[in-house]
């Protein structure tokens, strides 16, 4: 019976990491991204301007494409274009719905079956909450905590509860090398993290 291959996602997601510049924060903005794939990430809406579809086919794919989530096109030429809905009021939803269908390109799924939508789903915690990072910061000091994820790499409750869960049996894992590169993506964001954390303790210490 076939099983997530948490591995095999883990190191994808790290080896797109490793190919950003450097972070200036936490936080991933998935269409920030560089890609070293043809991807393509924009609105619905956008599309529709720029190809002239009408409203009602707009709607239509909504429906048939379970927009509310993004969905994923592939062009004959290979191109992927990865859609969004611009009138989602949920920013933090939209952001890991994105980093979910990437991971979808980057696992080569050819369908959004449980064992595939699992392994999306683990390719966007890695991808907007690195293991290395986390685990670099708390090493450092820093106090692991659901609202710690939450607030520092703009993730929704759910995804931060579930990444705390996560973490709590794997901290003290060993890391890969190539998570070494991802540490040096996050190099900067880390530090001023840190600085920023080390003077609210204080500063709390004070009062």
């Amino acid at each position: 019976m076939k099983t997530p291959d948490f591995d095999k996602v883990k190191r994808e997601a790290i080896r797109l990491l490793s190919f950003q510049e450097h972070m200036f924060e936490l936080a991933v903005d998935v269409k920030r991204l560089i890609f070293n794939k043809t991807v393509i990430i924009d609105s619905l809406e956008q599309y529709a301007w720029i190809t002239g579809i009408d409203h009602d086919y707009e709607t239509h794919c909504k429906l048939y494409y379970g927009l509310q989530n993004g969905c994923t096109i592939r062009a004959a030429d290979g191109t992927y274009l990865i859609l969004y809905d611009d009138h989602m009021k949920n920013k933090r939803r939209q952001n890991w719905s994105l980093a979910h269908e990437v991971g979808h390109i980057y696992l080569g799924h050819e369908s959004d079956g449980p064992i595939e939508e699992v392994e999306a789903n683990f390719f966007a915690a890695q991808i907007l909450a690195p293991d290395i990072v986390i685990k670099t910061l708390v090493q450092s000091g820093v106090t692991l905590t659901e609202d710690f994820l939450y607030k520092q790499f703009f993730l929704s409750r759910e995804a931060a509860g579930r990444k705390l869960h996560y973490l709590r049996n794997t901290l003290c894992s060993q890391s890969s090398p190539l998570e070494e590169a991802v540490l040096d993506v996050f190099s900067r964001a880390i530090r001023s993290e840190l600085a920023w954390y080390l003077h609210k303790k204080q500063r709390v210490n004070r009062e």
